[in-house]
């Protein structure tokens, strides 16, 4: 395997802030325009002691899950067909898919699902809100990375 470059690196990860700063609004707005809590900060941080500071503790886990899946993009983007947005969408809809099922997991033993703090994940609208949060951080993703590489 050939070692990525420390640019390459950093620009992934400036990337995956930015996408993740995105997954956030668009979480943000389906949560108001729907009424329905999928929020996401509060399932990364829902476990431990951190629990009940999940506002900051979520946003805090949330940042770097989107530092590292930018750097993990800078490792496949270039094998991934098309121009940076469609390679950045791939790349995160993949994700989405490939980890969906822990969902059946977390929603038998997430703290907040079992406390009706959060609903259930396992239904069509959070599915959907899912796919469409993380559309946003792949397109964010790929364009800001192809941005960043250029320059």
């Amino acid at each position: 395997m050939r070692r990525m470059n420390r640019n390459r690196a950093i620009a992934g990860m400036l990337a995956g802030l930015a996408g993740g700063t995105a997954f956030a609004a668009v979480m943000k707005l389906d949560i108001a325009l729907s009424g329905k809590r999928v929020d996401d900060f509060q399932l990364l941080a829902g476990f431990g002691p951190l629990r009940h500071n999940w506002q900051v503790a979520g946003a805090i886990i949330h940042a770097i899950n989107s530092a590292s899946l930018g750097t993990l993009y800078a490792l496949a983007s270039d094998r991934l067909p098309g121009p940076g947005w469609r390679r950045g969408l791939t790349f995160a809809l993949v994700e989405n898919t490939l980890l969906w099922p822990i969902i059946m997991l977390l929603d038998r033993v997430h703290p907040a699902i079992k406390a009706g703090e959060l609903p259930t994940y396992n239904r069509p609208w959070p599915f959907l809100a899912e796919n469409l949060r993380h559309a946003a951080f792949g397109v964010v993703l790929g364009t800001l990375y192809e941005r960043l590489r250029r320059s």
